[in-house]
């Protein structure tokens, strides 16, 4: 049985949050979301997305309004 590499870390995957979420108004590169999607199959949980989503959250907050 062949085991995949781990090369997906959570630093890449706050990198393709970020991207996938800019604030500005055009859809996001599906490179990015695919990225996303793909590293919570892989990990078989979604809670580093939902936590880097919660950073992304405060972080807009804090910093651009």
């Amino acid at each position: 049985m062949l085991i995949k590499p781990d090369y997906r870390s959570e630093g890449e995957l706050a990198i393709n949050i970020r991207k996938a979420t800019s604030i500005e108004e055009t859809a996001p590169k599906r490179k990015h979301v695919r990225s996303c999607i793909v590293y919570t199959w892989d990990h078989k949980s979604s809670g580093a997305f939902w936590a880097g989503m919660k950073v992304l959250v405060l972080f807009f907050i804090l910093f651009l309004f």
